[in-house]
């Protein structure tokens, strides 16, 4: 229920980090799949192994902050956990030093911080899109001591677009 008011914020907002809109969504379909699909079983097989353990528990914080991460590290844990557990126990039994697996899937630990971070990142975004669709940045600009040129009019505009100017100027007039 988190997932698609926070995905859909997030995806607009990382949009912005690129130029061209093909290699937006050719990369933020990679980012997602990567978060949400390879990230989540790559930290799972960590945590399983005694010299990465730890590492695997540390690294599961990282990628948070990314919607589809917490989706898929939830399903992965949820269906692992118990795995896991026996996995931990037998390590820490054969005298590594690894820590204990919370059975409770719903601790805060678990699954209980995705799901905080989650509705974290769809307010946070949802701000910040807020902000940015508001016009409070154009609105600022107004006091920018830059000078802002005249629109160059070194060519000829076809009728329906003087047209268009004359009734978009009308219209700031009233």
């Amino acid at each position: 229920m988190l997932y698609p008011i926070s995905i859909v914020p997030f995806t607009y907002l990382t949009s912005f980090l690129f130029t061209r809109d093909t290699t937006g969504q050719i990369l933020s379909i990679f980012i997602h799949f990567m978060a949400g699909g390879i990230l989540p079983n790559v930290i799972y097989f960590m945590q399983n192994i005694p010299w990465t353990a730890d590492l695997g528990d540390k690294m599961r914080w990282w990628f948070v902050f990314i919607p589809s991460f917490c989706v898929g590290q939830g399903i992965t844990f949820s269906s692992t956990y118990q795995e896991l557990n026996l996995a931990r126990t037998g390590l820490i039994s054969a005298g590594f030093d690894v820590n204990p697996v919370n059975t409770h899937v719903y601790a805060w630990e678990n699954l209980s911080a995705n799901y905080a971070i989650m509705l974290a990142i769809a307010v946070v975004c949802l701000l910040a899109l807020w902000v940015i669709e508001s016009g409070l940045f154009r609105s600022c600009s107004n006091f920018s001591v830059r000078f802002r040129p005249a629109p160059e009019r070194g060519f000829e505009l076809d009728e329906d677009v003087v047209e268009e100017e004359e009734r978009l100027a009308l219209q700031t007039q009233s």
